[in-house]
């Protein structure tokens, strides 16, 4: 297919990322009960094909679509299929990166779970869609994108590891697709092995985010923030980063995600 499947070495090509993205997923955190969302287990059940308590079967394929990160598609007819599009295999520093594709399978995977146990995200693409308002903007309480999920938050050791699936029917025990990602990115910036790089090396100089304590875990999780928005607008003409540009987008770009603002997300918290 020309995508790297019998050239497992060359790392310009889809498939060396997307194994490259396996390997982050499969060994790359601590499973630190007391300071991770979640564990390895969780994260390798929610991306990997096989069926479980987190979803039906599923493969995953690469594809020449520029208008999406990724998508996951239920076939009537066997497994079903996640696509990992042509933004998250470039080399844009928000998405093209394995921190970043990994995340978008977190993502695309838990709307394998909402079919599999029936749960309805919302009209818009799976999520809650936003609200004309009088003033011309499109929102849904803080989100301000066409895609909205709740963050349902949860202290840690609250799930143990292997029980991300786990839910309750009520806002105390659940999670959305965004939701999803952002903790596994948190768990990506905080509780990495020795050996993971920084996923932007770039960017982690501003360091004031949100209420947050750790504005590293906010440059980890910049590629869901960011998601359907294009990266251009983060670069000089030069083509370095406007970091002040970056700094402010970053702020709005995170707030816009959720109904509920996230406002601890990465803070780990011993229970």
């Amino acid at each position: 297919s020309g995508r790297g499947w019998d050239d497992a070495c060359n790392a310009n090509l889809e498939y060396p990322k997307h194994w490259n993205a396996a390997f982050l997923v499969t060994y790359g955190l601590l499973d630190n009960n007391d300071q991770s969302f979640h564990g390895m287990i969780d994260y390798r059940a929610t991306a990997e094909a096989a069926g479980s308590n987190f979803h039906d079967r599923l493969y995953h394929t690469p594809k020449d679509d520029p208008n999406n990160l990724g998508k996951y598609i239920h076939h009537v007819i066997g497994p079903n299929e996640i696509q990992t599009t042509c933004a998250m295999f470039s080399p844009s520093p928000f998405y093209g990166n394995p921190g970043a594709r990994a995340g978008d399978w977190m993502h695309e995977g838990w709307h394998g779970w909402e079919d599999k146990y029936d749960w309805d995200g919302g009209s818009a693409g799976g999520h809650f869609p936003c609200q004309m308002q009088a003033d011309g903007s499109c929102r849904n309480g803080n989100c301000t994108i066409n895609g909205c999920d709740y963050f349902y938050f949860h202290g840690i050791a609250e799930y143990v590891f292997g029980a991300l699936w786990e839910t309750d029917g009520t806002a105390n025990r659940f999670h959305s697709p965004n939701q999803v990602e952002v903790e596994f990115q948190c768990d990506v910036a905080d509780q990495p092995q020795a050996w993971v790089p920084l996923t932007f090396d770039r960017l982690l100089k501003p360091r004031q985010m949100l209420d947050l304590p750790s504005a590293l875990s906010m440059d980890r999780v910049m590629p869901v923030a960011v998601r359907d928005r294009g990266s251009s607008g983060f670069f000089r003409d030069d083509g370095q980063i406007d970091e002040a540009i970056f700094e402010n987008k970053r702020v709005a770009t995170l707030r816009s995600m959720f109904e509920q603002s996230p406002f601890k997300l990465c803070k780990t918290i011993v229970r």
